[in-house]
């Protein structure tokens, strides 16, 4: 807990430097900006922990990867298909691309992915 406190601290300083200015020095700054970076690498390991303990709800983070139930790729694939890129039947450059591809060999592949092998 006290490795949180210490980098909202000095994350607050950071974000907040002009108000500093004359009292803390370039050379003070940067040593803050080094603490944030080693606090985040040593917080990190705890990141989920942590969150989960703030008790925010998946529709708060708003986060595919960090979710509660664990259904990260379901999640993932979810989000892609809400984004215009993927609304067209077929993507932008199809026509130039299409020639490259070995069709076969996808329309193979995409029948045993729909089998489960």
């Amino acid at each position: 807990v006290n490795r949180v406190i210490q980098l909202f601290l000095l994350q607050t300083i950071a974000e907040n430097g002009s108000d500093y200015l004359g009292i803390l020095t370039h050379q003070q700054m940067r040593v803050i900006k080094k603490d944030i970076i080693m606090l985040l690498d040593q917080v990190r390991p705890d990141a989920v922990a942590l969150t989960d303990a703030f008790g925010f709800s998946d529709h708060k983070l708003s986060s595919t990867i960090g979710r509660y139930d664990g259904n990260v790729y379901e999640a993932i694939y979810a989000e892609a298909k809400k984004s215009p890129l993927n609304t067209a039947d077929k993507m932008i450059g199809w026509e130039k691309l299409k020639p490259m591809l070995d069709m076969q060999f996808i329309i193979e592949g995409k029948k045993q992915q729909r089998q489960g092998k």
